[in-house]
């Protein structure tokens, strides 16, 4: 009777040990289940940014292609060298007529500015 009885507490301990472990399992596996919820909502939206980044990137691209298209049509309305000299000294010489009037004590601001 003693063995008999010895044998019932040995298997109530088991019993006890398993439903402990089976409680543990259940809490370990609901949180996997969040954490992959978590962690798939984080991988759709990096998929959203890369297609969004995508989408922007082709977007700057035809930008940059219509831009580049403009310019080289934009090249006729530029000024020629000899304008452009002609520019250039004519700034020249209003500069060096209002630093004359600046040393002259005029207050005369920059004309260039």
């Amino acid at each position: 009777m003693a063995d008999f009885t010895e044998l019932e507490e040995s298997n109530l301990k088991l019993i006890q040990q398993w439903q402990e472990s089976e409680q543990q399992t259940e809490v370990k596996r609901k949180e996997f289940e969040k954490i992959r919820m978590i962690k798939n909502g984080e991988i759709d939206s990096l998929a959203t940014s890369v297609e969004e980044n995508k989408a922007r990137a082709t977007k700057i691209s035809s930008e940059k292609n219509n831009l580049e298209m403009q310019t080289s049509k934009g090249n006729e309305n530029l000024m020629s060298d000899s304008v452009y000299k002609g520019v250039v000294r004519n700034i020249a010489e209003i500069r060096q007529l209002a630093d004359k009037k600046r040393a002259k004590g005029t207050n005369v601001p920059d004309p260039t500015s």
